[in-house]
Protein backbone atom coordinates (compact mmCIF):
# COMPACT_ATOMS: atom_id res chain seq x y z
CA UNK A 1 0.00 0.00 0.00
CA UNK A 2 1.11 3.72 -0.63
CA UNK A 3 0.33 6.61 0.74
CA UNK A 4 0.24 9.40 -2.25
CA UNK A 5 0.98 12.81 -2.06
CA UNK A 6 1.55 15.41 -5.37
CA UNK A 7 3.67 13.52 -7.45
CA UNK A 8 5.58 11.40 -5.15
CA UNK A 9 4.83 7.95 -3.11
CA UNK A 10 5.70 6.79 0.67
CA UNK A 11 5.00 3.76 1.25
CA UNK A 12 2.89 2.87 4.56
CA UNK A 13 6.41 1.64 6.17
CA UNK A 14 8.07 5.02 5.07
CA UNK A 15 5.26 7.13 6.66
CA UNK A 16 5.13 4.54 9.59
CA UNK A 17 9.27 5.68 9.79
CA UNK A 18 8.13 9.48 9.23
CA UNK A 19 6.11 9.39 12.13
CA UNK A 20 9.02 8.08 14.28
CA UNK A 21 11.02 10.88 12.73
CA UNK A 22 9.16 13.58 13.98
CA UNK A 23 8.49 12.15 17.45
CA UNK A 24 12.65 12.31 17.52
CA UNK A 25 13.54 8.99 17.94
CA UNK A 26 16.87 7.41 17.10
CA UNK A 27 17.22 4.79 14.06
CA UNK A 28 17.81 2.67 16.13
CA UNK A 29 14.76 2.83 18.81
CA UNK A 30 12.78 3.33 15.39
CA UNK A 31 14.03 -0.46 14.06
CA UNK A 32 12.55 -1.67 17.71
CA UNK A 33 9.48 -0.07 17.69
CA UNK A 34 9.03 -1.35 13.66
CA UNK A 35 11.19 -4.60 14.12
CA UNK A 36 13.00 -3.87 11.27
CA UNK A 37 16.66 -3.55 10.77
CA UNK A 38 18.94 -0.28 11.63
CA UNK A 39 20.07 -0.24 7.92
CA UNK A 40 16.08 -0.81 6.72
CA UNK A 41 15.34 2.66 8.90
CA UNK A 42 17.87 4.22 7.01
CA UNK A 43 17.20 2.94 3.63
CA UNK A 44 13.88 4.20 4.59
CA UNK A 45 14.75 7.79 5.65
CA UNK A 46 17.23 7.95 2.36
CA UNK A 47 14.33 6.88 0.02
CA UNK A 48 12.04 9.69 1.76
CA UNK A 49 14.56 12.24 1.47
CA UNK A 50 15.38 11.48 -2.40
CA UNK A 51 11.16 11.50 -2.82
CA UNK A 52 10.51 14.60 -1.32
CA UNK A 53 13.65 16.58 -2.43
CA UNK A 54 14.76 17.18 1.34
CA UNK A 55 18.36 17.57 2.30
CA UNK A 56 17.91 16.65 6.34
CA UNK A 57 15.46 14.70 8.43
CA UNK A 58 14.28 18.06 10.00
CA UNK A 59 13.41 18.78 6.28
CA UNK A 60 11.72 15.76 5.88
CA UNK A 61 9.35 16.11 9.32
CA UNK A 62 8.07 20.02 7.44
CA UNK A 63 7.32 18.05 4.27
CA UNK A 64 5.56 15.45 6.03
CA UNK A 65 3.38 18.50 7.50
CA UNK A 66 3.55 20.77 4.45
CA UNK A 67 1.96 17.62 2.33
CA UNK A 68 -0.43 16.56 4.94
CA UNK A 69 1.75 13.31 5.50
CA UNK A 70 1.52 14.19 8.90
CA UNK A 71 -1.21 16.21 10.53
CA UNK A 72 -0.86 19.80 12.36
CA UNK A 73 -2.08 20.02 16.37
CA UNK A 74 -1.96 16.42 16.66
CA UNK A 75 0.70 14.85 19.25
CA UNK A 76 2.30 12.75 19.15
CA UNK A 77 2.32 13.01 15.00
CA UNK A 78 0.32 10.22 13.46
CA UNK A 79 -1.71 9.27 10.15
CA UNK A 80 -3.95 6.44 12.21
CA UNK A 81 -3.17 7.14 15.83
CA UNK A 82 -0.97 3.55 15.63
CA UNK A 83 1.35 5.13 17.66
CA UNK A 84 2.65 6.01 20.84
CA UNK A 85 4.95 8.42 22.55
CA UNK A 86 7.75 7.08 23.87
CA UNK A 87 7.30 5.21 27.62
CA UNK A 88 3.66 4.74 26.21
CA UNK A 89 1.82 1.56 25.49
CA UNK A 90 0.76 1.64 22.12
Amino acid sequence: MTVAYSNMCFTRREVDVLVLVAMEFANSEIGTKLGISIRTVETHVRNMLHKSGRRSRAGLVAHGYASGILQHGVWPPQRSGQVARRGHAA
